[in-house]
């Protein structure tokens, strides 16, 4: 795995010791931001002169160096672009402001990204300095992102919004709609609005949105637009570096023929507002031969997973490659957490800021974490069957960040992937042998009719607490998915749960008692009960009610999952527990034999194969390879894991190898 590291604009002018600590760390590489400005004051007038010195002092000490090429972000881009006639700049739809960025719609911007594209690709292209590009399309700091918190206070109109109102994004979105739409009476049938023609249309915020389903239309034209531009970069990028795309071979590092290793630079939190559609982005460079880097890591394991591991799982489906950058303060345990996200996620890169690492002139504690943890950073392919749903639809409604607890808590049971709707519209659906839905409200029809498919061809759908609907509040899909009839009802009240398949169910079985406020019957024959209520005055309806329930649809099976309530959990309230539904998803993967459904177990190791399952959720987290298992201890104490037969522990913020 490539150790890049990143000081800035140039490299400290201290006679070359921060560099030699780059490599004391294991460096092969560090990048640079490239200052556009500086380097092109006047079209076409190049002084490369201070890069040249870089490059020199890290050639003599055996390093490449990674240029990040920004082009249209403020703080680099030369005045004479922003002059330029008919240069038109991101518009906000909340004052109808520009900014100081040149638009993404706007045609005037290409020409010189290609330009400055080709000319640092002809002054450094035949000298060997380079290891790798990150490309930098726009946004406040070099991104795939619209601008959002300003870079530079005061110097241009900035904020988290919608930065689609200048002509040329209009334009744009009125010929989009017109292309999905037959005529404008279909479109505000659709979006529940009333415009005489298409060329009335105006972008609108969720605020003002006249329906769900006009502002998730709006945001995915808005997304695609940008990475209709990423395209637009990779493609400019692969012309001036030249070479084929990679060998990309399971478990192995790329391998560029006569190419560079080029990245494109997305972050944030993919809320509507950023633009940013990581699984989309991801694909669009795996077609260029590119790779993805995520900007948005921190100190903390399980955000960071959550945070990066869609551009991970996309990277793999797609057969691209990806790279994780911090984009705050990391720790020394955060440094821990890094190397195992980054080692886990399968990336061919570790990005980082020195101040993480070096202190001064020397080595750091964090340092030290990683010369420690170095020998453990190769790109390996990790084995991943089970996914968990991103539920990107429920996040453009609400503008949140949509995994709570349980998603957060449930990768202290198992390794799992992400998937959207786009990757599942790709039939990326088909790596993996269970997906578990939780937390999602709406959904696409062609996507719950993409995971029944799924279901009847052998997967398994772990589905918890999810009643899910399209744009039309129709649930009839999901519903009869999951076992639901005509006749189904939702019975509402605090009842007790009874475990009706205890032997299968012992972990769960020791949480009693446990409640539930809804249950639901009756349900389909084929419905096989496995958590139900107890009686009293709801006697009558305990015969037929259930919160847990197992179906088998064709060759594959759904398991149903309603029960929350767990007064004893330590995971939240008493009636938001996440605790009771991660106990009952570790019993039935834990007896999937028994169940009938697909092993957990994946790959060809001697005797009982590996699983990440760790029912004990205690922070140790699991990481499975064809070889074995990598084991991250991120509690403060130590844990004990058996494997093959011996208990080996592991003390705290230590990763380690089980092979």
């Amino acid at each position: 795995m490539d150790i890049t590291f990143c000081p800035g604009f140039h490299l400290p002018d201290d006679r070359g010791r921060t560099v030699q600590l780059y490599r004391e760390l294991g460096a092969k590489s560090v990048q640079l931001y490239i200052d556009w400005k500086q380097v092109e004051p006047k079209s076409g007038q190049y002084d490369w002169s201070a890069y040249d010195r870089d490059a020199e002092a890290l050639a003599s000490a055996g390093l490449k160096l990674g240029p990040f090429i920004i082009c249209g972000s403020w703080y680099v881009t030369p005045q004479f672009v922003r002059d330029e006639p008919g240069m038109v700049m991101y518009r906000c739809v909340e004052h109808e402001r520009d900014t100081a960025m040149p638009s993404l719609w706007c045609p005037n911007i290409r020409p010189h990204i290609e330009r400055f594209l080709h000319a640092l690709a002809e002054h450094f292209g035949s000298s060997g300095a380079l290891g790798y590009v990150l490309l930098g399309p726009t946004g406040d700091y070099g991104e795939a992102l619209y601008p959002i918190v300003g870079n530079g206070p005061g110097a241009y109109h900035g904020h988290p919004g919608h930065w689609c109102a200048d002509p040329l994004a209009l334009a744009d979105l009125r010929r989009w709609a017109a292309m999905q739409y037959e005529d404008i009476r279909q479109l505000n049938a659709s979006w529940g609005t009333n415009w005489g023609a298409f060329d009335e249309l105006k972008p609108f915020t969720r605020r003002h949105a006249p329906s769900e389903r006009a502002y998730v239309e709006m945001i995915r034209w808005y997304r695609q637009s940008m990475t209709r531009f990423c395209d637009f970069w990779l493609e400019a990028a692969r012309s001036a570096f030249g070479g084929l795309p990679p060998i990309v071979v399971e478990g192995k590092p790329p391998t560029w023929i006569g190419g560079l290793p080029i990245y494109l630079c997305t972050g944030g939190l993919m809320l509507p507002e950023h633009g940013s559609d990581f699984s989309a982005q991801v694909r669009a460079a795996a077609d260029h031969g590119a790779g993805v880097r995520v900007t948005n890591e921190s100190s903390d394991y399980a955000s960071n997973f959550m945070l990066t591991r869609l551009v991970n799982s996309a990277a793999r489906g797609y057969g691209g490659f990806s790279s994780h950058e911090p984009a705050a303060t990391v720790t020394p345990k955060g440094v821990v957490a890094r190397v195992f996200n980054g080692i886990a996620g399968g990336c061919a890169q570790l990005f980082s800021y020195p101040g993480a690492y070096i202190e001064g002139d020397k080595i750091s504690s964090g340092g030290e974490v990683l010369k420690r943890l170095r020998p453990l950073l190769r790109k390996r392919s990790p084995v991943v069957p089970v996914a968990l749903f991103y539920p990107d639809t429920d996040r453009v409604l609400s503008g949140e960040v949509p995994f709570d607890r349980f998603h957060l808590a449930l990768r202290k049971l198992l390794d799992f992937d992400l998937i959207d709707e786009n990757m599942i519209w790709d039939d990326l659906l088909a790596r993996y042998r269970y997906l578990v839905v939780a937390g999602a409200e709406r959904m696409a029809q062609e996507t719950t009719g993409k995971i029944s498919s799924w279901v009847k061809s052998g997967g398994v759908l772990l589905n918890v607490s999810c009643l899910i609907s399209d744009f039309q509040e129709n649930a009839a899909l999901w519903q009869e998915l999951i076992g639901f009839t005509a006749e189904t009802d939702r019975h509402y009240g605090v009842m007790e749960q009874v475990i009706l398949r205890p032997e299968l169910l012992p972990r769960y079985q020791k949480l009693l008692p446990l409640w539930a406020t809804a249950s639901y019957g009756p349900l389909a024959a084929d419905c096989l009960p496995l958590v139900g209520m107890r009686g009293s005055w709801y006697e009558p309806v305990a015969e037929y009610s259930r919160l847990a329930w197992q179906r088998k649809v064709g060759k594959g099976v759904v398991i149903s999952y309603f029960g929350l309530i767990d007064p004893h959990s330590g995971h939240g309230g008493w009636a938001t527990s996440d605790a009771a539904a991660l106990t009952f998803l570790a019993d039935v993967l834990d007896h999937a034999g028994e169940l009938g459904l697909p092993p957990i177990q994946v790959g060809g190791l001697p005797g009982e194969a590996p699983t990440t399952l760790r029912p004990e959720m205690d922070g140790l987290y699991l990481s499975q390879f064809e070889d074995g298992l990598l084991a991250m201890n991120f509690a403060d104490t130590p844990l004990a894991i058996t494997f093959e037969g011996k208990t080996i522990t592991i003390g705290p913020d230590d990763i380690v190898e089980l092979s």
